[in-house]
């Protein structure tokens, strides 16, 4: 499978090392038993015992002699080692086998994934666990034969400062995973509400919820990341951490959708609280994204501490392991967002959905430009006090008839548990195109503007923008000093 080379090469060198290393002084106590065989009893007789083998004379358990069970003293921890890392070399074997096999049969079984994604990931983790010790010990073991053969001393202390850092390493690293995948946190950069608390907009959203015959949300968070999403995993927000069911609402975006076109955009999101989309919503998906964020951790670490080179098949079998199911994931997500784009087309009219899926694709990555300008104000020791107005400012002086269709069908909408299927299929599968969309858009929308809906929007966004100044701040002066490092 694809990008399969590095987790087995990485995954099996440090084993292969030692099995090497194990059987290269193993021959050495062979041939010193041979000798010894030969001057006690001679060449031919020795031949003929029953223990002319070294191995298998240390390993009897009927020895007596104690001059010859001082000769066994080092070739059985050579032995020890080389079984050991057999026994690692085959744990890790079995794992790669398993996930390969697993991400196969998931592409084409839409429950086997649901079924298997979760318990197969804790089961690839406590594998890991076992093997990113296994393979700090292999390690030291390998140092430990090299220095004795090369400079005829060992450094203990050096072996055990090193021994030490792999425990401590690991430990962090297995800690950081764990605790991440368990949490199955969203981790977003708004403020989240109680459904009720929101007004006009708590009123929209129980409409468009009974239209679509789906349940209402227990919490909605207001942020800056141009996107709309539910989910039924729990999200860390500004003011706290959701429980239960947390719809996403987009305040930049919202400043350009109409109410209709919000009201789309809703009952494609409330789609995925019905049918088999919603055991994916609170079983796969949030699970997926704690992997995706467990990546990054470890990496992170990895990047950032001196650690052992035994900690990278770490990364990397993660890494194959989440690339394994992505395929089949990706197929699922594709039949999800089609579906729940069919649900809204077909609930709120399918001009209204188009309209507002073009703005999304076509205005979201110019918040990227609104970042960019945030810092360079920060750089001259200025603030952008509103940044949602800002990005309804730049897309007014933007305007559409500027973008391509080559432009807006390239870009893809940010998500933060799964990206969507490409705009022109989209829209092709509720019987629109691009073509006759763009020249409709309408960007003048005076008090049809969604965002007014909200109650105090222009507080929240002044409150979201302070936030991101202050950011922008931290990673300034860290760069900063950085410098004069």
């Amino acid at each position: 499978m694809k990008n399969i080379q590095k987790p087995i090469l990485l995954l099996f060198l440090i084993p292969l090392v030692s099995i090497f290393l194990s059987i290269f002084y193993e021959h050495g106590f062979q041939k010193n038993w041979e000798t010894y065989l030969t001057e006690e009893i001679g060449a031919e007789e020795s031949k003929n015992l029953l223990y002319f083998d070294l191995e298998k004379f240390c390993k009897s358990s009927d020895v007596q002699d104690q001059t010859l069970i001082d000769f066994c003293e080092y070739p059985r921890y050579s032995y020890y080692i080389r079984d050991l890392s057999i026994f690692f070399l085959a744990l890790g074997l079995l794992l790669i086998l398993f996930i390969a096999i697993a991400g196969k049969i998931a592409m084409n079984h839409r429950i086997f994934l649901l079924k298997i994604f979760k318990p197969g990931l804790y089961i690839t983790l406590f594998t890991l666990s076992i093997l990113i010790l296994g393979l700090s010990f292999l390690s030291i073991t390998i140092l430990y034969f090299l220095e004795s053969y090369i400079l005829g001393m060992i450094h203990f202390q050096i072996l055990a400062v090193i021994g030490i850092g792999a425990l401590v390493g690991a430990y962090q690293i297995l800690k950081s995973i764990f605790s991440i995948v368990n949490t199955n946190q969203i981790h977003v950069a708004g403020t989240a509400y109680d459904t009720y608390e929101l007004g006009n907009l708590s009123k929209l959203i129980e409409e468009v919820s009974e239209m679509c015959q789906s349940f209402s949300p227990d919490n909605v968070i207001l942020g800056f990341d141009p996107t709309f999403f539910v989910t039924e995993g729990n999200v860390l927000c500004r003011n706290k951490t959701t429980r239960g069911t947390s719809l996403y609402i987009s305040l930049p975006l919202c400043r350009i959708l109409s109410i209709n076109e919000l009201k789309a955009i809703l009952a494609h999101e409330f789609s995925h609280f019905t049918g088999e989309d919603t055991s994916f919503s609170k079983e796969f998906y949030p699970i997926y994204k704690g992997t995706f964020d467990s990546l990054q951790i470890i990496q992170d670490q990895i990047n950032s501490h001196s650690y052992s080179f035994s900690y990278y098949p770490v990364a990397y079998i993660l890494d194959y392991f989440f690339q394994s199911f992505a395929l089949a994931e990706n197929n699922i997500r594709r039949s999800r967002e089609l579906r729940a784009d069919t649900i809204a087309s077909e609930t709120m009219g399918n001009q209204n959905f188009g309209m507002a899926l073009v703005k999304i694709y076509a205005y979201s990555e110019l918040w990227e430009q609104i970042n960019d300008e945030m810092y360079s104000k920060i750089k001259n020791n200025e603030r952008v006090t509103n940044a949602s107005e800002s990005f309804q400012n730049f897309i007014l002086q933007k305007n559409t008839p500027n973008l391509s269709i080559q432009e807006i069908e390239k870009n893809s909408d940010f998500h933060p548990t799964d990206t969507h299927p490409p705009l022109k299929e989209r829209l092709l599968n509720v019987s629109l195109d691009l073509e006759t969309i763009l020249p409709q858009i309408n960007l003048d929308l005076n008090s049809n503007l969604s965002v007014k809906l909200i109650p105090g929007y222009e507080s929240i966004e002044m409150e979201l923008t302070e936030s991101m100044n202050e950011n922008f701040q931290e990673y300034y002066e860290l760069y900063e000093k950085e410098k004069l490092k």
